[in-house]
């Protein structure tokens, strides 16, 4: 009833837009989820699929990292740590730093466009 009265008075409609807490909450549990919230569908699919990628290489490179220090814990010895383990970690440090890059900038994007959104279409 009061959007109603809102349309008598002359005061612009505002769209049902999700509130910034909301756009918040959807990039975190899920990157991409709030750009298209925002309707930017080409972007969140972007970012959806950037983000399945790096799962997806964080979990080989995981999947190489684990199994020679288990075996040679599970043995009895004492796991080498040799160069090329080291720069499997290091490739793995680098996945997760670009991911939380991609979820930072999927967040502070969705909220930034979704405020933007907002107060162009609660102009009067």
């Amino acid at each position: 009833m009061a959007e109603n009265a809102d349309q008598a008075a002359g005061k612009p409609e505002r769209l049902k837009l999700p509130p910034t807490g909301v756009l918040i909450m959807l990039s975190l549990v899920f990157p991409g989820a709030g750009q298209l919230a925002n309707g930017q569908k080409a972007k969140g699919w972007i970012v959806i699929a950037v983000t399945t990628l790096l799962l997806i290489f964080f979990s080989i490179q995981l999947a190489s990292a684990i199994p020679p220090v288990y075996n040679a814990l599970a043995s009895g010895a004492e796991p080498v740590i040799d160069e090329a383990y080291m720069n499997k970690l290091y490739h793995l440090l680098v996945i997760v730093l670009f991911a939380v890059l991609v979820w930072l900038y999927a967040i502070v994007d969705a909220v930034i466009v979704g405020g933007r959104k907002f107060k162009e279409d609660v102009k009067p």
